[in-house]
């Protein structure tokens, strides 16, 4: 082999070796490159958030304990109970207790699904069938409404009985009522 031949030999390897390092192993260098430039700007973005987040962490700090003695001065407005059915019982004894005091007859009491839920506080909801004249209905309505825990009353229906020419005493109404109060899980 000739110097010339040597050289061309050499020059042609050369040029197989720079194409194939172009052609296959540049672009993926590249691709990489582009990859790890996008991952180091994800990061940089990521720490610039956690940075910032631990800057608001003791007014988020200051917040928990200002909702925290919120919900402790709640507390006495709330239902009894730290279940569905501890808080259904707690306000069947509040509607009973209630009725009693202000001189209604208890027919029946019903669950009524309550679906809303804020955080740790649940909704609890009563039906209730009584019986009584309107000076308890109205004594009753204003006692549950100002009571401890407090029961909002949502939907109330009152139906007066046929009159009878007979009856000498007083008109006995039949009252549905809902109530619902919060209690805390």
């Amino acid at each position: 082999m000739t110097v010339r031949d040597r050289k061309a030999v050499l020059t042609g390897g050369a040029v197989i070796v720079a194409a194939l390092l172009a052609l296959r192993v540049l672009p993926v260098l590249a691709r990489a490159a582009v990859h790890a430039d996008g991952e180091l700007h994800a990061r940089v973005d990521l720490v610039a958030r956690s940075r910032a987040e631990l800057g608001e962490l003791e007014r988020l700090r200051d917040s928990a304990a200002a909702l925290s003695h919120a919900i402790v001065a709640l507390a006495p407005h709330l239902v009894a109970g730290a279940s569905p059915s501890d808080a259904v019982a707690a306000v069947a004894a509040e509607l009973s207790l209630a009725a009693n005091h202000y001189h209604l007859k208890l027919v029946a009491t019903t669950p009524v699904d309550a679906d809303t839920i804020a955080g740790r506080l649940h909704r609890v909801r009563m039906h209730a069938q009584l019986e009584g004249d309107v000076r308890g209905l109205s004594e009753l309505v204003r006692g549950l409404e100002a009571s401890d825990p407090v029961l909002v009353v949502r939907d109330l229906r009152v139906t007066a009985p046929a009159p009878t020419i007979d009856s000498y005493g007083p008109e006995v109404l039949a009252i549905e009522i809902t109530v619902e109060g919060w209690y805390l899980q």
